[in-house]
């Protein structure tokens, strides 16, 4: 991303926080990045175009740091309280982004926006159900979207601490509380031997973008799929099986009884691509693929 646009980005983001998305205007954005309404046309067709480039440059960020830290020689337990610890880093740094985040009800503007954050959601989920395998192993398996469940309702209190109170509440403090936390539940989870309270399946449903039929979902995941795949840089023939694939299954999908054989090969196939990872197991739990 050239600096242009990236100052443009920022910009915006300051005056959504500060006077929220639908009170500022492409000219105020302009003038306040210090260029004409017509060079912001040259960068962002239109500031609904804007704010999901905003989501995309967030986001992508963080989860290339997060990336980072993963692909170093750390245990299991210390990666992930240092992900934890980055995520309270950079959301005490970036609040901005963050109150414009919950701001008049920004994700109901776009589906493209809705479906984009929601692609995010599972990459995130999957992040959280691979570092909790890791660390508490395969006896709390059955267990981990509960911990999830827990997890995220206990660091968005803590965010919530962090952004609305003046706590002194630092990153390593808060990581090292979570973690702690999280073994208490998943010590008594596995002790108790009780049912999972929740589905990893409910779960990723919980922020779906649309509503409908398990049928409809499925197909707006195939959809999302063929919307990325021209942005990633994967060879022609590789595009190509994925593209043979999708059509595959929106031929199945419209079938009476659609064979669930038939979507675990076409999307174990397009899940070798790490960047479809996330929506083809979307997709597999919608269907109840194991």
């Amino acid at each position: 991303m050239n600096e242009k646009k990236t100052t443009i980005i920022e910009t915006a983001i300051h005056l959504f926080a500060e006077k929220g998305y639908f009170s500022t205007s492409i000219q105020e954005i302009a003038s306040e990045a210090g260029i004409s309404k017509g060079a912001f046309y040259l960068h962002f067709e239109s500031k609904d175009k804007l704010l999901i480039d905003i989501y995309r440059y967030y986001y992508e960020k963080m989860s290339t740091l997060l990336d980072r830290i993963e692909q170093k020689k750390l245990t299991p337990r210390r990666a992930f309280q240092t992900q934890i610890e980055f995520l309270f880093a950079e959301v005490s740094k970036h609040k901005e982004f963050i109150i414009m985040h919950f701001q008049e009800q920004v994700l109901p503007i776009s589906h493209e926006v809705r479906q984009f954050v929601y692609e995010k959601k599972l990459e995130h989920y999957n992040w959280q159900k691979r570092s909790l395998l890791s660390i508490y192993g395969q006896e709390a398996e059955r267990y981990i979207p509960d911990l999830i469940l827990l997890f995220e309702g206990l660091s968005h209190s803590l965010f919530k601490l962090l952004l609305l109170t003046k706590h002194p509440l630092s990153p390593k403090k808060a990581a090292t509380y979570l973690l702690r936390r999280l073994d208490n539940l998943a010590e008594g989870l596995v002790a108790g031997g009780e049912e999972p309270f929740v589905s990893e399946q409910s779960l990723q449903q919980l922020d779906w973008p649309c509503s409908g039929s398990t049928k409809e979902q499925v197909k707006q995941t195939l959809s999302a799929i063929r919307k990325r795949l021209p942005t990633l840089h994967i060879s022609e023939e590789k595009k190509q099986e994925v593209l043979d694939a999708l059509s595959v299954l929106q031929a199945e999908l419209d079938k009476k009884e659609p064979k669930k054989i038939i979507f675990q090969g076409m999307l174990a196939t397009m899940a070798t691509v790490k960047e479809l990872r996330e929506l083809c197991n979307c997709a597999a739990n919608l269907l109840d693929i194991h």
